[in-house]
């Protein structure tokens, strides 16, 4: 896979914006809503929340770009809803982000991010023998609702948590993935205890997977559980004929972890939130 494919690839499934085999049908049955304004792509969610309601892929021009975001900015005013534009590689105009801060948005700082890619030809050793990683089915990831948020921290709440959970089973149930999306917890081998839980979702028709939500308590973070839980889903993974993975890394936390274990920065993207109270 040539690296602009990856970086489409990266682009068009950040916050599931543009992934391919998922109509209307499969937000709405989520209780989502896909944006209809032409020249973006964006939902909103149940929840009000910057990181759970998603606009991107803006694909405007200096002419249309500022109507644009007008009539975004009042859609989500109408909804009572604060959500975040991710800006990546194949945003325009070039000044987006700047005419996004005049209208209003702030840079979210702490959801920087790059897109990554491994090849699951790679060989990764895990350092941490006291922690195993087992695939869990996503009902009995739900019952762990409250490790998902303290690990995740300040911006998962457990409502927030409940739609990935949903949203996970529903990709789950579709033709293009059935099957393809797995959860996984992180265990400490002594004591049983539930430390961490990450997700992986295939698509062995274009032979990649995203690695999506992975997160470990702070107190057991440093002791190589993040890089045990990539270390098991490289390995699921290459089982089910996937050639690389991918991750949408933030910045200031996993992104300096992937690059550690072997990932490869192929693009930056960042997010400009828009805050609107209740």
């Amino acid at each position: 896979m040539q690296e602009n494919e990856l970086v489409s690839i990266i682009d068009n499934t950040n916050a599931m914006l543009n992934r391919k085999g998922l109509g209307k049908e499969f937000f709405e049955k989520l209780g989502i809503k896909k944006l209809e304004i032409p020249g973006i792509k964006g939902f909103i969610s149940p929840v009000n929340s910057e990181q759970m309601n998603h606009v991107g892929l803006a694909s405007l021009t200096s002419e249309n770009v500022d109507e644009t975001i007008g009539k975004v900015i009042d859609l989500f005013n109408n909804e009572r809803k604060s959500f975040s534009w991710i800006v990546g590689p194949s945003s325009t105009p070039k000044d987006l982000p700047q005419r996004l801060i005049k209208s209003g948005f702030q840079r979210l700082e702490e959801t920087k991010g790059f897109g990554m890619a491994i090849s699951t030809s790679y060989h990764m050793n895990v350092i941490n023998k006291e922690i195993s990683v087992e695939e869990i089915s996503l009902d009995e990831l739900e019952n762990n609702l409250a490790m998902m948020v303290d690990s995740f921290g300040e911006s998962l709440t457990a409502e927030g948590a409940e739609v990935i959970i949903n949203g996970m089973r529903m990709l789950n149930s579709t033709e293009r993935y059935r099957g393809q999306v797995k959860a996984y917890l992180a265990v400490e081998r002594d004591t049983g205890k539930r430390v961490g839980f990450s997700f992986m979702e295939m698509d062995r028709e274009e032979k990649y997977a995203i690695l999506d939500g992975s997160a470990v308590l702070p107190s057991y973070r440093g002791k190589g559980i993040y890089r045990s839980m990539v270390s098991k889903r490289l390995e699921d993974a290459r089982m089910n004929g996937i050639e690389f993975l991918i991750i949408h890394a933030l910045a200031r936390t996993s992104a300096p972890i992937c690059e550690r274990i072997g990932f490869k920065c192929i693009c930056q993207f960042d997010l400009y939130g828009y805050k609107i109270e209740e």
